[in-house]
């Protein structure tokens, strides 16, 4: 409010990206245990969908090779792209000064000429200074963990009051009605709960079908359910969505 963008100082990555979007954030830590095929895989699932990605070294890990190949120590890097280049499996990263990674495929262009043909020479000198791709293997030796903001375009957020699960208090029905076919996510934020979550058809004067998703749940145990509303559909919704913090991707996991 009193500066810009010149005056920030460093922080959380995590809290830039719920203060700015108030999207969800999943992290991912990575180690030599870490199923590359599986990172691979959600790394390209996340980019398809539009998530904003960053990852960060740390004071400890791995310090004298990330220091050696030109990235910062304790410093945030954007995840902006991967590809496949000769079989290895690369993945763009930018910083916002010029610690950037120096190390095998960091010559390696950017972007194709057929993308900043139009750009001014400026622009591609400051691309080529703060870009540079990385091979899967090193990513995961630099960096030992990855930040995901799970913010879409035209998604909306609404919060309301309190849920009460048992008899003792009042209880609380969220009613949506849907005018064309969406996904809903719901979180729920309350502590140390047990209690019936159902998800119902309805019509104006109420339920109309047996739920199709009901279950008991123990907070704060984590809980996603994606829920794909049909158009024209009334739907009292309970609980969704408690993203695990964090996880690790290894064989057998989704």
């Amino acid at each position: 409010m009193l500066g810009g963008y010149h005056m920030l100082q460093g922080g959380q990555m995590c809290a830039a990206f719920q203060w700015l979007t108030g999207a969800s954030i999943l992290t991912i830590n990575l180690n030599k245990e870490t199923n590359r095929d599986m990172l691979w895989e959600k790394l390209q699932e996340f980019q398809s969908l539009g998530y904003l990605m960053t990852t960060s070294t740390l004071v400890n890990v791995e310090t004298k090779y990330v220091s050696q190949n030109g990235l910062g120590i304790h410093h945030a890097y954007s995840i902006l792209d991967t590809r496949v280049h000769e079989g290895h499996r690369l993945v763009l990263i930018g910083c916002p000064n010029w610690l950037k990674w120096k190390g095998k495929w960091s010559e390696l262009p950017p972007y194709n000429d057929d993308v900043t043909e139009k750009w001014a020479e400026w622009m591609k000198k400051v691309v080529k200074r703060r870009f540079a791709w990385m091979e899967i293997n090193d990513f995961c030796r630099c960096f030992p963990r990855v930040k995901i903001c799970k913010y879409r375009e035209n998604w909306h957020e609404l919060r309301t009051g309190r849920f009460q699960f048992g008899p003792s208090c009042p209880q609380e029905v969220l009613r949506l009605k849907i005018n064309k076919k969406c996904t809903i996510i719901i979180e729920l934020l309350e502590n140390w709960i047990v209690g019936l979550v159902n998800i119902h058809k309805a019509t104006t004067y109420g339920i109309v079908s047996e739920p199709f998703w009901n279950k008991y749940i123990t907070l704060p145990k984590p809980y996603v359910i994606y829920t794909t509303i049909p158009p024209k559909s009334k739907c009292i919704l309970g609980n969704v969505w408690k993203i695990p913090e964090p996880i690790e991707l290894k064989s057998g996991v989704v």
